[in-house]
Parts: structure tokens; C-alpha cells; sequence
């Protein structure tokens, strides 16, 4: 593993920079990028959680050394532990001296880490979690230390909402096209058609059409 130090922060945010994520999904390009953060940190446990659609909660969504914790989809409130508190203040925190009553999550007293340091995963002014790493013997996290793992942050974090925006926009695509008339009306001399166009850029579209048949048989458009 690297050893931690600002002589060698220039290339360790480099390796991270140049780690491919090329056609991954978001959760296989936060474990690629966890397991280059463990050994450019020289930490034994990386993890990426994230907020729930309530924003209340941040559940564990990737990890390097503590999987048990996705397995188990461990959640824990906005604001409370030490990576709910990271969340609730989008700052980024260390802990050098972990202590029970400081940390929420049972398998992280369990793996032994004694401390810690963690960043929001923030895009715009969005909040989409934390990321936070650990180390099973006591050391200080520098300032060199945190500026790798906000870069890390970032990363995940613009994969994540691509992934995100991605999904809602194909699930509102799917919801507006569904609300087209299925039978249109039929009227001698004239025919209608129906299409979804969606508004430029934010492919959000209407769902109100402009021809009507009329109970007397008269079509208003």
C-alpha cells in the first residue's frame, strides 16, 4: 500500500484521476474507485452511502473492506454519526481517535477502526451522500489526505447523478408517452395523430392534446 504524505499528494490525486470508469454503472465505478482509494490512502475500509429519496436517511451503497455493511443495507439518520453528521453539514471531517459513542455503524467498531476521515458527496447543490474511509491502527488524516478523498467524492458523486438523472428522465419519458390518447377520433375528412415532443433540453413534454370530439359530433381543435 502507499504511504499517506503531502510529498506524494500531486501523484496520488493523479492515480485517481486516471482511474478508468469507462461503460460501469455507478455502483461497480464507486467500488473500482474504493479499492484504488484503500491503497492510495493506505486504509482498510472505504465506503460510499447514499441519501434515500427522503433525504432522512443515507444507506450503505458500496464498499471496500466493510461489504458486510451493503449486504446489510445499513442505514443511518441524516445527522446522526460521524457520516451522518458529514451529511447534515456537507463538510468534510476527520476522527482521529474514534471512540463508540462517536460512530453509529456496529460493523466499524467491530472491524476495529480507530480512525477516520469522510466528504460530502455533493453535485450542484444536490446532496447524494457521503464517502468515508478508516484505518484499524490510530494515524492523522491531513489535509492532502482529504483532498484525495474529495476527489474521489467527486467522482462518484457525478457518476451517481448521471446514473440518477438518467433513470428519472427514462421514467418520466415512459409516463408522459403512456398518457397519448389510445383512440383518437374519427371523423370523415379529416384525420388525427397524436406524438409526444418533449421541450428542448429538459425532455419534458405536455400531456394535453388540441382536437376534441364534441358530444353534438362537432371536433373542437
Amino acid at each position: 500500500m502507499a504511504e499517506s504524505g503531502s510529498s506524494d499528494a500531486p501523484s496520488r490525486l493523479h492515480v485517481i484521476a486516471e482511474v478508468d470508469l469507462s461503460g460501469l454503472s455507478a455502483e461497480d465505478a464507486a467500488a473500482r474507485l474504493l479499492d484504488v482509494l484503500r491503497d492510495v490512502l493506505a486504509v482498510d475500509t472505504a465506503v460510499v452511502l447514499l441519501t434515500d429519496p427522503t433525504g432522512t436517511q443515507l444507506e450503505a451503497f458500496a464498499a471496500s473492506g466493510l461489504e458486510e455493511g451493503v449486504r446489510q443495507r445499513f442505514r443511518l439518520p441524516v445527522g446522526g454519526g460521524f457520516a451522518g453528521r458529514i451529511a447534515a453539514t456537507r463538510a468534510a471531517a476527520v476522527l482521529d481517535d474514534v471512540e463508540a459513542s462517536e460512530v453509529l455503524n456496529p460493523i466499524l467498531l467491530r472491524k476495529g477502526v480507530r480512525s477516520t476521515s469522510g466528504v460530502p458527496l455533493v453535485v450542484g447543490r444536490t446532496l447524494l451522500g457521503v464517502l468515508h474511509v478508516g484505518a484499524t491502527h490510530q494515524r492523522a488524516f491531513d489535509s492532502d489526505d482529504v483532498a484525495v478523498l474529495q476527489l474521489v467524492g467527486e467522482r462518484i458523486a457525478h457518476a451517481v447523478y448521471a446514473e440518477q438523472t438518467s433513470t428519472d428522465r427514462a421514467t418520466a419519458l415512459t409516463l408522459q408517452r403512456s398518457l397519448l390518447p389510445g383512440r383518437l377520433p374519427e371523423v370523415e375528412g379529416l384525420e388525427f395523430a397524436s406524438r409526444f415532443v418533449p421541450a428542448r433540453g429538459s425532455r419534458v413534454g405536455g400531456d394535453w392534446f388540441d382536437a376534441f370530439a364534441l358530444p353534438d359530433g362537432r371536433v373542437a381543435w
